[in-house]
């Protein structure tokens, strides 16, 4: 309350991938926020597996804690490319998530990809229609990207790409 009370914010950013990844801990976080009467919203970041393996009666404990917008990766919208990234998680799981942020009445920008390696033109209309069907059943909701794929230096897909012809930057400004 020191610093609520000092700054005046009623708005809180998590900066953390999954801060869910540890839901024993996020949940003691959320029942202080109610128990201390903050009356703060905020935004979290959630992986679509956590969400749908999550019971619900904690999802709607961690909603009533403010949480109010969330950041989630679907990538994509085929679940042959969703194996070859490693993602974890299916399509179905991911309109399953859009079904639960939707009743939860939590905000959600879903992080789209394309230009995946080994993405076919099927594989590509696949994700348009996923974004599609995100948007009917969460209409509370937007869209970023989709953004062209970006091998991460040091991973398989950054290997293959460079077997592939990928020229590697030597600048920072080159990345």
């Amino acid at each position: 309350h020191i610093l609520k009370d000092k700054y005046k914010f009623d708005y809180i950013y998590f900066e953390d991938d999954n801060p869910y990844v540890d839901m024993k801990g996020f949940l003691e976080i959320a029942r202080r926020l109610i128990r201390d009467e903050f009356n703060i919203r905020y935004l979290a970041n959630v992986r679509v597996d956590t969400l749908v393996n999550t019971p619900k009666n904690a999802l709607k404990e961690i909603r009533k804690s403010g949480w109010c917008e969330t950041i989630i990766g679907v990538e994509s919208g085929s679940n042959k490319i969703l194996g070859y990234l490693k993602k974890g998680f299916t399509v179905e799981q991911t309109l399953q998530a859009a079904k639960i942020l939707d009743e939860l009445d939590v905000w959600a920008a879903y992080n789209v990809m394309d230009c995946i390696p080994k993405e076919t033109h099927h594989d590509r209309k696949q994700t348009y229609a996923l974004m599609k069907k995100l948007r009917q059943i969460h209409p509370k909701s937007m869209f970023v990207g989709p953004h062209h794929f970006r091998p991460f230096p040091g991973s398989e897909l950054y290997q293959y790409c460079l077997k592939g012809g990928l020229v590697e930057p030597k600048t920072f400004r080159g990345w």
